[in-house]
């Protein structure tokens, strides 16, 4: 999930926004936390992937912007499907609800949690690019875009280390590495 960064927050910095729901005991419910990515180019692309990943070029994203800094829950989702009557409710595979990394759900879906996510806190969210996704996901590095795919499996493997993220800018992959640990 992604949003605008507000001028007042520091690149870097960490902040939820509280939500309008609340839980069983009528406590307020704080959003995904987000993370303050600053503005900046970096290389796009694979000089040896698919085709459709050719040529490498330079991106220059000329705004800051908020990324989520985990992938968004089970638990998150659950909140939404709750409140929005006839959303479908995503099936989990068997591998359990709560704190883990919500799946099968499509971009309409997704797109409609982010709007709703929108309404709860007021603040505008939406899905990230494909550049801005990949911005976050190199986290400065200029290595190969083809070396991104395949970093949850590494990650599975080997240590945690190949997973070259850092605590400012969090992807996917770094996510999904860290809920294979739990």
């Amino acid at each position: 999930i992604c949003a605008s960064a507000t001028p007042t927050l520091v690149d870097g910095s960490v902040f939820s926004d509280t939500l309008t729901v609340t839980d069983a005991a009528d406590n307020p419910v704080e959003g995904s936390q987000m993370v303050v990515l600053p503005k900046g180019s970096f290389r796009m692309g694979s000089s040896s992937g698919p085709a459709d990943e050719w040529p490498v070029r330079t991106v220059t994203l000329n705004n800051r912007i908020a990324m989520g800094r985990y992938e968004v829950t089970f638990a998150d989702y659950d909140r939404f499907v709750a409140a929005q009557s006839g959303t479908r409710n995503p099936g989990d595979e068997g591998w359990g609800r709560g704190t883990r990394p919500v799946i099968n759900v499509n971009q309409t879906e997704a797109k409609a949690y982010a709007a709703w996510l929108s309404t709860q806190t007021g603040k505008t969210y939406r899905l990230p690019s494909e550049a801005e996704w990949e911005y976050a996901a190199r986290a400065g590095a200029e290595n190969d875009h083809s070396n991104l795919i395949d970093l949850a499996p590494k990650a599975r493997r080997g240590p945690r280390r190949q997973v070259r993220m850092s605590n400012r800018v969090l992807c996917k992959a770094a996510n999904l590495a860290e809920g294979m640990r739990a």
